[in-house]
């Protein structure tokens, strides 16, 4: 074992770097989220990332008597209005990282569906403690469902309206969604994720 040499350039060959901006308990609908430094440094950290990896908490909840606590915004009674606030706020972030990814690449001869894939950042998503339904009225859904087809929909109009502000309608609208399928991955429970071949 002693006699082994590996060299640098060896174990570096036919290496991948996947660049990733993880996050986790964002709790929306708490009332001292951070909103704004979300909104604005996700996009900035998002523009030459692979990923963004949310590990859970994407909801405040009520799981811990949130709802009775003060802990809140005062609109957001309720584990929906969380799901719902967390998934404009997914479409937020991953928009903002469209529309400067956009900037960049128009000008390269590509088609609009390979821009439009190249502009999408990956979201990858699990559910954590705060998500679960356990002392809601819908304690045996699955957490995070309204969230996802919010975030899903939501996004698949923003690309759709951006489009077409820029006057592009070379892409269907099955494509289009498609698209915006690929780039949301729900991850643990029962499934696996790969990215960039990790």
């Amino acid at each position: 074992v002693d006699k082994t040499m590996v060299s640098l350039e060896e174990f570096e060959k036919d290496k991948t770097t996947l660049s990733t901006v993880d996050m986790s308990c964002c709790h929306s609908g708490s009332l001292k989220g951070m909103y704004y430094t979300l909104l604005r440094e996700v996009p900035r950290l998002g523009f030459d990332a692979d990923a963004i990896i949310d590990n859970g908490d994407l909801t405040q909840g009520i799981s811990h008597n949130y709802e009775y606590n003060g802990e809140l915004l005062p609109v957001m009674n309720g584990v929906e209005k969380h799901e719902l606030l967390a998934a404009l706020l997914k479409t937020r972030h991953i928009m903002d990282i469209f529309r400067a990814r956009w900037d960049r690449l128009k000008r390269e001869k590509l088609t609009t569906l390979e821009i439009i894939d190249r502009c999408l950042i990956l979201y990858a998503y699990k559910y954590g403690n705060h998500d679960e339904h356990r002392f809601s009225s819908s304690k045996h859904g699955r957490p995070l469902t309204l969230f996802d087809e919010k975030l899903r929909s939501c996004l698949l109009s923003e690309v759709v309206s951006f489009l077409e502000e820029h006057k592009h309608n070379d892409v269907t609208n099955k494509q289009l969604e498609d698209a915006v399928n690929r780039k949301i991955m729900r991850i643990g429970e029962s499934r696996v994720a790969t990215v960039k071949g990790f």
